[in-house]
This record gives structure tokens, C-alpha cells and sequence, in this order.
């Protein structure tokens, strides 16, 4: 079996970001985050890492990616992936 830190590697090498943002109307850089629009009103923010931003960096990070989306005139919907979804649901 592979290594999951090199399953996570390979990963976010092929996959974060470019292959990610292929068909978005817009991506924004904020920091280590890049902020993404699709057409339908849809978004997310995805990133290839964090460039060592510590917890206190990354609570910064989060309100000024929020504001970005409030601010967009198409008023996008952000929504958290099934995966996550599933992993923080406790039933």
C-alpha cells in the first residue's frame, strides 16, 4: 500500500488548483487561498497549500475570503465538499 503523505502529494500536485479551476469564470488570489466563481453561481476556495500559515494567519484568512464572495455581484453560493461533509458529520 502507498504511503498516504505521498498519495496526498502526488494528489494536490496534479490535481489542486489548475485541474481544479479549468472551467471557472473567475479565480482570485488571496494569499495562499484562490477563490473560485463558476458559472451558476457556484464557488469554492481551494489551495495547494498554506505556505506555513499558522492557525492565527489562517482565521484571518477566512473572513477577507468570505467578504470576496459577499462583494461578487452574482452573489455565489459556497458549499462544502461530500467528503468533508461526511467526516464532520458524527451520525
Amino acid at each position: 500500500m502507498d504511503d498516504p503523505a505521498r498519495l496526498l502529494a502526488a494528489y494536490d500536485d496534479q490535481l489542486r488548483t489548475d485541474a481544479e479551476t479549468a472551467s471557472a469564470v473567475s479565480v482570485t488570489r488571496h494569499g495562499p487561498l484562490l477563490l473560485v466563481a463558476f458559472a451558476g453561481g457556484r464557488g469554492f476556495i481551494t489551495y495547494r497549500d498554506l505556505g506555513g500559515a499558522d492557525a492565527s494567519a489562517i482565521q484571518r484568512l477566512v473572513p477577507k475570503s468570505l467578504a470576496h464572495y459577499r462583494a461578487d455581484p452574482r452573489r455565489l453560493r459556497l458549499g462544502t465538499s461530500r467528503a468533508r461533509r461526511r467526516a464532520s458529520d458524527p451520525g
